[in-house]
């Protein structure tokens, strides 16, 4: 007898209000299917010297969990894990997709990480369903973009 798979949904998180929306649903997500709720912020730029990494890290972790504190005030969704990164933004969100029932983005503009330059290739190369989020999401009109993958990478589609 085999145990069930976990369930993962992982929210991009930049910040901006495309993405706070995106989180907000993917908390929800989390909560209605009983998935662990993974977010998954990332830095372009690494500061100089190890120390100078351990202290941005540490500073951007601290950002990133009271944005979330505040965003999903204490709902049952309130521990997801968090995860900040340093590198490409579409290949360090795919790659934490990857064993992810469903991926959720904000739809970026106005030069906020999650722009044409990640967005486009996340929405090329996602492991998995992917939910693009507008910042006008309100729970009586939803504005949203449902990307489903062309191949199932090996897992079943659900």
């Amino acid at each position: 007898m085999s145990l069930p798979a976990s369930r993962h949904v992982v929210v991009a998180l930049d910040g901006s209000p495309c993405s706070i929306t995106a989180l907000r649903r993917g908390a929800a997500e989390a909560d209605r299917t009983d998935a662990q709720l993974v977010v998954v912020h990332v830095l372009r730029d690494r500061p100089g010297g190890p120390a100078g990494d351990r202290e941005h890290l540490s500073a951007s972790e601290r950002e990133m969990e009271a944005l979330i504190a505040a965003t999903l005030r204490g709902g049952p969704a309130a521990t997801a894990r968090t995860v900040v990164a340093y590198g490409d933004p579409a290949r360090v969100i795919t790659h934490h997709a990857r064993h992810a029932d469903l991926l959720l983005v904000g739809a970026g503009g106005g030069g906020t990480a999650l722009n044409g330059s990640t967005l486009d290739p996340v929405l090329q190369d996602g492991p998995c369903p992917i939910l693009v989020c507008s910042s006008s999401d309100t729970a009586d009109r939803m504005s949203w973009t449902v990307r489903l993958p062309a191949r199932s990478h090996g897992r079943p589609l659900s």
